[in-house]
């Protein structure tokens, strides 16, 4: 699955996320360990109309699917979250608790300098 950035948008679930979601075209393209000849991956690999909505999950850096849709000659398909709630849960005990990412922090030198 290959994803482009198309646009944002603004989603609303019945229960739980109000807000921007990344909208993303997605193309398919079968590399190693894929059969050309069955029907579903010649389908797919087509360079049929595809778009994920990814919408962000609370007190992380991740995003989810909140939105899929597919279009066709002969119908479209949307598969859309009517709940879509996260809950950021506590870091376990022994995590310490300054942990940051990586590009969190600038960089330096090994005698503990700045560059």
């Amino acid at each position: 699955m290959k994803l482009a950035f198309k646009r944002m948008d603004k989603v609303t679930a019945e229960k739980g996320y109000v807000g921007p979601v990344v909208v993303c075209s997605v193309s398919y393209e079968p590399i190693a360990g894929h059969r050309a000849n069955i029907p579903l991956v010649k389908y797919l690999s087509e360079g049929r109309e595809m778009e994920i909505a990814l919408a962000p999950i609370t007190g992380t850096r991740l995003l989810a699917p909140f939105r899929l849709l597919v279009v066709s000659t002969l119908a479209n398909l949307t598969i859309e979250a009517n709940r879509f709630e996260t809950i950021m849960a506590p870091a376990p005990a022994d995590t310490p608790p300054t942990v940051g990412h990586p590009s969190d922090t600038s960089p330096t030198r090994e005698d503990g300098g700045d560059e």
